[in-house]
């Protein structure tokens, strides 16, 4: 079971991994090609789901939310990295059944990441097919932008939801226990809502004011969808149990 400290650990880690990958990207005249990778703990099932949550929530979003860092100073924690920012938002979730865990407010609030911070160097550098530097650069450039965070999906206000939960009790918030942490019901029937069973790499394209490009293209893990379709009741018959 992932502990608060694992989940700050965790985003600094994701953080760092953006901007480290950015500095090594490939450029193409006014282009420039960024990995990035990313580092998602998965399951692969529902039971998966329910061992490593401490809550797991019934209920919907009311399309509430604020936003936070969720970068926190190293030094202290119950302050915000004023120098790397990671966009988190807290949607409200108001809570209609409680499966897992001693949950007795009516609202609480659910982080969702939404952004990262990266930040490219641009050079006259020349690097070869192995990345390795075989001319220094005389000339050289900082841009730092925001990319959306690949596995972000707008909640919906419509839908009820089965969340699998952990606390940050620090910042008195809830967060995804893992990925894929949420279940959506739509009707009598469950749906997965996750960008994990897509199959698809992640990208986007961000234009500077000079002109320059940056195409970050952002790999995330696949897995099969093991939700989609089973009937919403015997989910919930399931994790009570």
């Amino acid at each position: 079971m992932r502990s608060k400290i694992t989940y700050l650990f965790m985003i600094l880690i994701l953080f760092l991994n953006l901007c480290g990958c950015a500095k090594s990207a490939q450029s193409n005249e006014n282009t420039q090609y960024i990995g990035i990778h990313t580092d998602y703990p998965v399951v692969t099932s529902l039971e998966d789901m329910r061992k490593v949550s401490t809550y797991i929530l019934v209920g919907h979003f009311n399309g509430e939310y604020e936003t936070w860092n969720m970068a926190r100073n190293p030094e202290n924690l119950s302050e915000e990295d004023e120098k790397n920012r990671v966009e988190g938002r807290l949607y409200q979730f108001e809570v209609e059944k409680v499966l897992r865990g001693d949950v007795t407010e009516k609202t609480v609030a659910v982080n969702f990441t939404y952004s990262k911070a990266v930040e490219s160097i641009v050079s006259n550098a020349e690097i070869d097919e192995e990345g390795n530097i075989t001319k220094e650069a005389t000339e050289s450039k900082t841009y730092n932008y925001t990319v959306q965070d690949p596995l972000f999906i707008e909640p919906s206000t419509t839908d009820t939801y089965i969340l699998f939960l952990l606390k940050n009790s620090q910042q008195n918030n809830y967060y995804g226990a893992i990925e894929p942490f949420r279940i959506r019901l739509e009707g009598d029937k469950a749906v997965l809502e996750t960008n994990l069973t897509s199959g698809k790499t992640a990208q986007e394209t961000v234009t500077m004011e000079d002109g320059q490009v940056f195409v970050v293209n952002m790999d995330v893990p696949t897995i099969e969808d093991f939700i989609s379709g089973q009937n919403a009741e015997e989910i919930m018959d399931l994790l009570t149990r």
